[in-house]
């Protein structure tokens, strides 16, 4: 289907949106950053096929001498130095919709989280990284044969976490693919940039990405380095993204956003007819932190996003929204909308298929609390909504 967009809210840019829908494709929620003086005479531009989507950081090895031992914080060498040498050693295989990244060496570093202290290393590391049948067999022999190291020193099988620990484990890593669609550079001055940001592409390294993501992808195929983030969007959402070319103006413009002075606009394909207009106003907390999903609770923190359709299409039986909020929290967009019984097309996370309705699951754990009971102590404390999540994809 296609939707025909003029413009939207307070339009500096104008752009016209093509949504086609695809099985292997997801992610309908598009960005748009407008702002009333820093900018509006810097970019203008079309932007098309905003809707198309498919479907701890690594380092280099250091010794032992050179890696910080700072309670509880492991501090990476510079990320944006690394891809200057980096980007020699790899290229990106495309092949139809999708960007490849062929397999490599790596080696993973954190630093002893709190929760960790105490516990022996193999069942921390089965626990927080399930991604194998036998998670607990393999780390095993990951210790014994020295590819899980604790402070650069192979260590027995049973030991446990102490505060002050760096832990690093040697792969053969395997990224996920992303959309083979390009990275579209919109404007750029000598202290910005903005880009047309695909889905499925974060905007960092980290978790299962790390050269399939738009930092690495700029440095290999723009050779711009050294960028510092203003603001972020999801990987699963696609627009516009402003990067600053040096600290001092990616501050000054993180400050533009703090105090109002940049405009954020998001288009997203719901399902149903949404209402004319609605305003939201719903508390959000992380439902856990290792799974980073996102429901609506009492005890959240305040969120508003005030949304207007645009657009209904009654032989799809969906609603282009002009999404506005007024808050920033992580994933408020979409939890807003799963909250108000339209959710965003695909949304793996709170789509239709994806996870239960977070206001319900508030409800139900109030309930089995005035019970005496806690949501998720038959699946290890991780909830309904996170067993989804660990099946549904990031």
């Amino acid at each position: 289907m296609s939707f025909l967009l003029a413009r939207a809210g307070l339009l500096l840019l104008e752009i016209k949106i093509r949504l086609n829908r695809s099985g292997h494709l997801c992610a309908s929620l598009a960005f748009i950053v407008l702002q009333r003086v820093l900018i509006s005479n810097l970019f203008r531009t079309t932007t098309s096929d905003c809707f198309r989507s498919p479907f701890y950081k690594l380092h280099p090895v250091m010794s032992r001498s050179s890696r910080p031992q700072d309670k509880n914080r492991y501090i990476h060498p510079k990320e944006t130095s690394s891809w200057k040498e980096e980007i020699k050693v790899f290229d990106y295989v495309c092949t139809g919709n999708f960007r490849i990244v062929p397999p490599y060496h790596y080696e993973f570093g954190s630093s002893i989280k709190a929760r960790w202290i105490g516990r022996k290393l193999v069942e921390v590391f089965a626990q927080e990284f399930p991604h194998f049948d036998d998670s607990t067999s393999y780390f095993e022999e990951a210790m014994r044969k020295g590819r899980l190291r604790v402070n650069d020193e192979v260590t027995d099988v049973n030991y446990r976490c102490s505060d002050g620990d760096v832990i690093t484990h040697f792969v053969h890593r395997h990224e996920p693919p992303v959309t083979s669609q390009p990275v579209t550079i919109v404007g750029m001055t000598e202290d910005l940039i903005a880009v047309d940001k695909p889905g499925s592409l974060p905007v960092h390294s980290g978790g299962r990405f790390r050269r399939n993501s738009l930092v690495a992808v700029l440095a290999k195929e723009h050779g711009l380095f050294d960028l510092h983030t203003v603001h972020r969007l999801d990987r699963l959402t696609s627009g516009l993204l402003l990067l600053g070319r040096n600290a001092a103006a990616a501050e000054r413009m993180r400050q533009e956003f703090e105090g109002g002075g940049v405009q954020k606009r998001y288009l997203a394909r719901v399902v149903g007819c949404f209402p004319a207009e609605l305003r939201v106003e719903q508390p959000l907390r992380v439902g856990n932190a290792r799974e980073a999903l996102v429901e609506v609770h009492p005890e959240g923190k305040p969120s508003v996003t005030v949304m207007r359709r645009l657009v209904y299409s009654e032989a799809e039986d969906e609603s282009l929204v002009l999404c506005m909020p007024e808050t920033g929290r992580t994933h408020q967009i979409r939890v807003h909308l799963q909250w108000a019984g339209h959710a965003i097309v695909d949304d793996p996370l709170y789509g239709p298929l994806a996870v239960p309705d977070t206001a319900a699951a508030a409800e139900e754990e109030e309930q089995a609390a005035a019970a005496g009971t806690k949501r998720g102590s038959e699946d290890g404390g991780f909830g309904a909504a996170a067993k989804v999540r660990r099946g549904a994809g990031e």
